[in-house]
């Protein structure tokens, strides 16, 4: 099962936040200051994928494991 927050749990949710990312950049147009902040939000929000699949990831091959959910750790 694939867990997610708000919209990133829907088809075009990831789109959807691209979209906000260059919409910031655009604004860049009217205060060139927010050409900064979009550079840094969008490096944000690549890195939160990049590691949100790698948690995916990780999360699949446990459940792989240990399928009743019930470790030896207690």
């Amino acid at each position: 099962m694939r867990r997610g927050l708000g919209l990133l749990r829907r088809r075009g949710g990831v789109l959807l936040g691209w979209l906000v990312q260059l919409l910031t950049l655009a604004t860049a147009v009217v205060l060139p200051a927010m050409a900064i902040v979009a550079l840094i939000f969008a490096g944000l929000w690549w890195m939160c994928l990049a590691q949100g699949a790698k948690i995916d990831a990780i999360r699949a091959q446990w459940e792989r494991d240990d399928p009743t959910g019930l470790s030896s750790e207690g």
